[in-house]
């Protein structure tokens, strides 16, 4: 009986207690990022904890695609189970469904809608830079579609830019070795990378 009053009055209570000492953290690192005041290195600690948090993922969204060779807008439903699929279904104007892509490390399966055709293959550069129209490996594409960037060698590096203004973030980094320039616009609001050059 002694036992039960004791965890009643003592152990119960300071549980509770716990819980709510972690609740108020959650919201300080809220407030900071909503606020704009987090430093550079806590957002991308922020943001490379939330990708690899993601293990599933069905959403739909609209991609626009400029290159060189290419300007073009397009609607996709994607469907990611980590860490070996991804299967997107991509969509022109009026609904008309142009292709679907089936994705894992090791293969590809592309059916091209409107010349019923389909494509196999292995996953490498060249067979993803040839179905996307974009020079990406196969976890940058799965990342993209799950609306966030491998940001773990980003983790240590000071960006040249950092800038919060009307709710979103815009950080960019310059590989001093390669003198390549990336560029994020990240939404405050659920840490979504919603450009990146």
């Amino acid at each position: 009986m002694k036992k039960m009053m004791f965890l009643f009055f003592f152990a119960l209570p300071l549980m509770f207690v716990w819980q709510g000492c972690a609740t108020v953290e959650e919201s300080i690192d809220d407030e900071e990022i909503v606020d704009g005041n987090i430093k550079p290195e806590r957002l991308m600690k922020k943001m490379e904890a939330n990708r690899r948090k993601i293990r599933t993922f069905d959403g739909k969204g609209e991609m626009h695609v400029v290159t060189p060779e290419l300007d073009n807008t397009a609607f996709f439903q994607a469907i990611l189970k980590r860490p070996d699929s991804l299967n997107i279904n991509v969509y022109g104007p009026f609904g008309i469904e142009l292709a679907n892509v089936l994705l894992t490390e090791t293969e590809f399966k592309f059916y091209e809608s409107l010349n019923n055709t389909l494509y196999k293959g292995g996953v490498d550069d060249v067979a993803l830079s040839n179905i996307f129209k974009m020079d990406l490996g196969f976890d940058d594409i799965r990342d993209a579609f799950a609306g966030a960037v491998n940001m773990t060698k980003r983790l240590y590096t000071e960006p040249v830019e950092f800038k919060f203004d009307k709710g979103y973030f815009s950080v960019t980094y310059l590989d001093s070795v390669s003198g390549n320039q990336s560029s994020y616009r990240i939404k405050a609001d659920g840490l979504v990378v919603e450009n990146y050059q």
